[in-house]
């Protein structure tokens, strides 16, 4: 059995109350429940869209405009550019942080080993 993938819109309400007995004469006081923060601000990219876009990109190899069509096809309305901005700003925030590290670590080391085997990328007939 196969169940095709989709999306799901979680619309999340913060209820906001006000403390009938704090202050009589004014200056109330406000509490409001506390709600999951976006992983971008103004944005309906969640953390698991943005890792199956990037594992979509990156280990499958299918490039944003494709997944363009996949996306509209589960009716989830993103197209290219929106992809790229998110695996950049993403890269950015969480990546980045681990990136440096390992530069570090590597700047570190009085001497380090690469492999120079050469790889083809592109089939040149």
């Amino acid at each position: 059995v196969y169940v095709p993938a989709h999306t799901v819109c979680r619309n999340v309400y913060a209820k906001t109350y006000k403390c009938q007995h704090c202050h009589p004469n004014g200056g109330d006081k406000l509490v409001t429940a506390k709600t999951p923060s976006p992983l971008f601000n103004h944005s309906y990219i969640s953390s698991s869209i943005l890792a199956t876009i990037a594992a979509n990109k990156f280990d499958l190899a299918v490039p944003f405009n494709r997944q363009e069509r996949m996306w509209q096809a589960a009716n989830l309305e993103l197209d290219s550019k929106q992809m790229a901005n998110a695996v950049i700003k993403g890269a950015k925030r969480f990546l980045k942080p681990l990136s440096d590290y390992l530069v570090n670590q590597l700047r570190q080391e009085k001497v380090v080993h690469m492999d120079e085997t050469p790889f083809q990328v592109l089939d040149s007939g």
